[in-house]
């Protein structure tokens, strides 16, 4: 990578990811048919263990691109490390998608998340009315 290209995407960084970025969301996927369900409490032991209140928990249902239940945690940028480190190796074994939260819902969703565990797949179609960044509004 040339220091050119380099600079650029810091000047990138800077200007438009960063502005745009508000925080995390985490979604832990509940486990209603294993009889294991632990969503809730591993979303109480992630909050406690990296220092957020209570009011940064929402159970979610199977709304938007989701297909299961689920519950929510947001996590500010900066406990973002934290966070991925402590559900990799504390997970009870659920599903959970961690992705930006830019406003920009397919980015966010598909190209800029991540999963620990099996991914669960969202909705059909759902994402297909909403349009992508277009790089020239940058």
């Amino acid at each position: 990578m040339s220091i050119r290209s380099e600079k650029n995407l810091k000047d990138q960084w800077e200007k438009v990811v960063k502005k745009r970025l508000k925080g995390y969301h985490v979604h832990i996927y509940r486990q209603a048919h294993s009889g294991n369900d632990k969503a809730d409490e591993l979303a109480q032991a992630l909050v406690s263990i990296i220092g957020l209140k209570d009011k940064a928990i929402f159970k979610v249902g199977a709304v938007g691109p989701h297909t299961r239940a689920n519950v929510e945690v947001d996590i500010p940028p900066e406990k973002f490390g934290e966070a991925v480190r402590f559900l990799q190796l504390t997970n009870f074994g659920h599903s959970i998608l961690i992705h930006p939260d830019t406003g920009n819902d397919p980015v966010d969703h598909i190209t800029g998340s991540m999963w620990i565990n099996q991914p669960v797949p969202f909705k059909p179609n759902f994402f297909s009315k909403k349009p992508f960044w277009n790089d020239k509004k940058r």
